[in-house]
């Protein structure tokens, strides 16, 4: 069944993972409904529920400090945990003091999903914790809250690196956390596709994240394993683009474009050691899409998103159709570098909606097969599953015709800005990192920054552009 099962590291994290799960939950159809492209088998696992019945829940498991679940609680409707029998119980003579906490008052948009109801509009007031617009259940395996920190402590915050590499350590040596919460689902697992992680990296979520990855190495070998990184402060749209960018990895068999996490990965590395990409994507209206395609107007994509009638909610800024998900180079006083010509090495595209003509898809993939072309390695996949605008989704996508799907154009790339992303943790780590690990690690990354420079020259494109 290919599967895959996620892995979410702390409250960045589950925001995205959330948005991630209520989607897949989406593409499910009920009745007389057409059979959906997506195989939900791949991120979903069957289980049977406390009352005997079936259950469907995801390939997950969730990682949060005490206080971060809200009201998501292990138990649910699915799996209920039955009382004790009071005849079971330790013999105690004694009397008995129960202390309880107070319990967190159900958001309003968990209230009208129990009730049936339409849920109300959701807003940075309204929501509190990830859980509050979850749509979907999980099984109790699947939710893991660490009790060695509680959210937003300032008695013992969770924000340095060595925390999170400290706590995984400590954890792992009593319980041994890949036997305890991942083994469960991998050995449910037929043909395994691969595991993801999600995960902040610029707090102790990235040290634990790391810890865990290398424990995954060892224990997994060769497998397919991608790390999603996250970083704080970033108010871009990032679930739409992890979502869409992987939407091939999940279809069924004998849809157009399916392909699997080896195969993106080695278009990716095409025959290299490139193990970091960049993610982007651009977003338009279905409708404007089809106008274009039947001899309308035309844009360049890179134009500003507002010649669409999209823009983006907060600051009011508009938001470009084009959006890199990579963070700026910066030097070591925090001003952003002057951003240089890049030269591509490959790249998967994943569309939702027509962008391309099938025959234009097929002729670039074609292409991109021969190995004594010249240029990138492309990989190109295209549905016509649109990404679901539900009422859970933050309201950041503003089209003039309010659509209630979007299309996407998601890309994961390899080029030489990689490089000079690399370059600029490596000249905050000659200053941050201590003696002892310094040499090893800035090496380490020099060698990275290599492999997105080696092979080509860019001499040439200077001139061109001094011509």
């Amino acid at each position: 069944m290919r599967e895959i099962v996620t892995l979410q590291f702390g409250q960045q994290a589950n925001y995205v993972g959330t948005h991630f799960w209520n989607a897949q939950e989406s593409y499910f159809t009920y009745g007389d409904e057409s059979e959906p492209p997506v195989d939900h088998d791949i991120h979903f696992r069957p289980g049977i529920g406390a009352d005997g019945a079936e259950t469907y829940t995801p390939r997950t498991v969730i990682y949060d400090l005490k206080g971060a679940f809200g009201t998501l609680k292990r138990e649910n409707a699915l799996y209920e945990v039955q009382e004790d029998n009071p005849h079971d119980q330790a013999l105690w003579n004694g009397s008995q003091n129960v202390l309880r906490q107070s319990q967190i008052p159900q958001s309003a948009y968990q209230q009208a999903l129990d009730q049936g109801l339409t849920p109300p509009s959701l807003s940075t007031d309204t929501v509190r914790f990830w859980s509050d617009y979850n749509r979907v259940f999980y099984h109790p395996r699947s939710i893991v809250q660490l009790h060695e920190h509680e959210l937003n402590s300032s008695l013992t915050p969770f924000e340095r690196w060595d925390t999170g590499e400290e706590l995984f350590s400590n954890l792992d040596r009593e319980h041994d956390l890949l036997d305890r919460d991942l083994r469960p689902f991998l050995e449910e697992c037929d043909a395994f596709q691969g595991v993801q992680l999600i995960a902040s990296v610029d707090d102790a979520w990235g040290g634990f994240t790391a810890r865990y990855l290398e424990r995954i190495r060892d224990e997994l070998g060769k497998s397919s394993a991608w790390v999603w990184g996250l970083e704080d402060g970033s108010r871009k749209p990032r679930v739409t683009a992890l979502e869409s960018a992987t939407l091939s990895s999940r279809l069924r068999a004998g849809q157009v474009g399916r392909t699997s996490f080896n195969e993106i990965e080695a278009a990716l590395t095409n025959d290299g050691n490139r193990r970091i990409a960049k993610l982007e994507f651009s977003v338009n209206d279905p409708a404007k899409l089809a106008a274009e395609d039947d001899g309308g107007d035309h844009h360049d994509p890179r134009m500003n998103g507002q010649t669409n009638g999209f823009t983006a909610n907060g600051d009011g800024d508009a938001l470009p159709r084009c959006i890199s998900l990579q963070p700026p180079d910066v030097n070591l006083d925090g001003r952003r570098m002057p951003p240089r010509r890049t030269h591509l090495f490959s790249q998967t595209e994943s569309l939702r909606g027509k962008w391309k003509s099938s025959l234009e898809i097929e002729d670039m993939n074609l292409a991109s097969l021969d190995r004594f072309a010249d240029g990138p390695r492309t990989q190109i996949s295209q549905s016509q599953l649109l990404f679901p605008l539900l009422d859970s989704f933050p309201q950041i996508y503003q089209f003039d015709a309010k659509p209630s799907k979007l299309a996407i154009q998601a890309s994961i790339s390899t080029d030489t800005s990689v490089a000079d992303r690399i370059r600029s943790v490596e000249r905050a780590a000659r200053t941050l990192v201590g003696v002892e690990e310094r040499e090893a690690l800035c090496d380490g990354l020099i060698s990275m920054c290599q492999e997105y420079e080696e092979g080509w020259s860019s001499g040439s494109d200077d001139d061109e552009d001094e011509d």
